[in-house]
């Protein structure tokens, strides 16, 4: 930012620094059959700019282009107390190629999971979690870093918090 602003009076860089600001929204649904899931998802409600600091350009995500469809089956073991569940997730964004996703999740005694996914020509991620309690949920995940068309320069980190509303069922 500092950078940006001693760069003078540009008109294209003073107007990166107003637009730093967007509304997110997405939407989905899922149905449960004993233990069987399948859903979509809409990641994009909103139309947020993007700005691509390589050329100073602004890129907009449309609505309603973007779906994700999602499907896993559960298999319980030593009585309930470990759960399996591979999963495959699905993703079309017009104007991107689409792109598939498999994993598997360990879920242990209810309380914590563990896993590993492949995403399709990007890389494997490994990921894990723990329950707090009924209501809270903390877990994190971490991406190798890989080679090919879809790079990642280095590998990425990321951290979730979950909260429950309303009783669970």
């Amino acid at each position: 930012l500092q950078k940006i602003q001693s760069m003078g009076t540009d008109p294209a860089l003073a107007n990166l620094i107003n637009q730093n600001a967007s509304i997110i929204g997405n939407f989905g649904i899922s149905a449960h059959l004993k233990s069987f899931h399948i859903g979509v998802a809409m990641p994009n409600l909103f139309s947020p700019s993007y700005i691509s600091e390589d050329a100073f350009t602004i890129t907009e995500v449309k609505p309603f282009q973007a779906w994700i469809i999602h499907a896993s089956n559960r298999f319980y073991f030593s009585k309930d107390k470990y759960v399996f569940e591979p999963y495959v997730v699905y993703r079309i964004n017009s104007g991107l190629p689409s792109q598939y996703e498999i994993a598997g999740v360990l879920h242990i005694n209810h309380l914590l999971w563990v896993g590993l996914s492949q995403k399709q020509e990007f890389g494997i991620s490994g990921f894990g979690g723990a329950k707090i309690n009924k209501s809270l949920a903390v877990g994190g995940s971490y991406t190798f870093k890989n080679t090919g068309d879809n790079e990642l320069n280095y590998p990425s980190f990321e951290i979730q918090l979950s909260y429950l509303l309303g009783p669970s069922k």
